[in-house]
């Protein structure tokens, strides 16, 4: 399943998006399909569109388990 891409965004107004509520001048992250129109009522201004590297996927980019496997396999 593709992600939907992501964009940083600062509200020009008080504003609920999602489950996030923002105040005039916060942060917020907003989907690439919103974010049109959110431009065009003008209740936010696009800061940058946030790469999916940034999050890593479960799994990866962790290294928990690995000194937990060399324990493991230890006497």
């Amino acid at each position: 399943m593709a992600k939907a891409k992501t964009y940083k965004v600062k509200a020009l107004i008080n504003i609920k998006y999602d489950k996030t509520v923002a105040k005039i001048g916060e942060e917020l992250k907003v989907k690439k399909n919103d974010l049109e129109e959110l431009i065009k009522n003008g209740y936010v201004e696009a800061l940058e569109e946030i790469k999916d590297d940034d999050n890593p996927k479960d799994g990866e980019g962790s290294n928990e388990n690995d000194e937990a496997g060399e324990k493991e396999g230890e006497e």
